[in-house]
């Protein structure tokens, strides 16, 4: 199912695709502003019914949210290759990124909260931090580089793979875990 964004290949699903839309905003409470809702534009998004089912995508869409989708399509392949949607694809991209992005900003609010953490005050040279510490950095560096040559070369899917890395690999399963205990005011 390749993404159709021309609103005449969606001509004959528009109707049926607008009623579900409705229906869906109707179920969460949604109003809608205007006759339509946001079908149409939503339709040009994801694409025509043909086959896998646009009720999928939509319901895909509400369950993951439109950031996930957003960051779904550059990370799958480059913006100029056609794109075959696939919900476990989503779901993915919700594993590796969002949701370690998420965690990880909730144990840094957590511990700073609690331990009264200012960031302001939290300006030590590089080489008075632990090696970890400099790992990161290092990391992060890496980082800028890889988004910027990405961006300069416009090509997205490169800058989304090197963040998503980022987060998922080397702050999350790296960073985090092998310094829960330093960040514990208690240990």
């Amino acid at each position: 199912m390749c993404i159709n964004a021309h609103p005449v290949g969606c001509a004959k699903d528009t109707e049926r695709q607008i009623a579900y839309v409705k229906a869906q905003k109707a179920k969460r409470g949604i109003k809608s502003v205007k006759e339509g809702g946001n079908g149409p534009k939503l339709v040009l998004v994801l694409g025509c019914s043909t086959g896998y089912g646009l009720a999928s995508r939509i319901s895909a869409a509400f369950e993951y949210g439109a950031d996930t989708i957003r960051w779904y399509i550059p990370y799958v392949s480059p913006v100029w290759t056609p794109l075959k949607f696939d919900e476990e694809g989503l779901k993915e991209v919700y594993s590796k990124f969002f949701n370690p992005f998420k965690n990880t900003y909730s144990f840094f609010q957590t511990y700073a909260n609690i331990d009264g953490i200012d960031i302001r005050e939290c300006d030590i040279p590089i080489d008075k931090r632990e090696d970890i510490d400099r790992w990161l950095i290092s990391k992060y560096n890496k980082l800028v580089k890889e988004v910027r040559e990405g961006f300069d070369a416009f090509d997205l899917h490169i800058v989304v793979k090197a963040l998503t890395t980022f987060v998922s690999e080397d702050l999350s399963n790296w960073y985090i875990r092998r310094n829960r205990d330093r960040f514990w005011s208690s240990k």
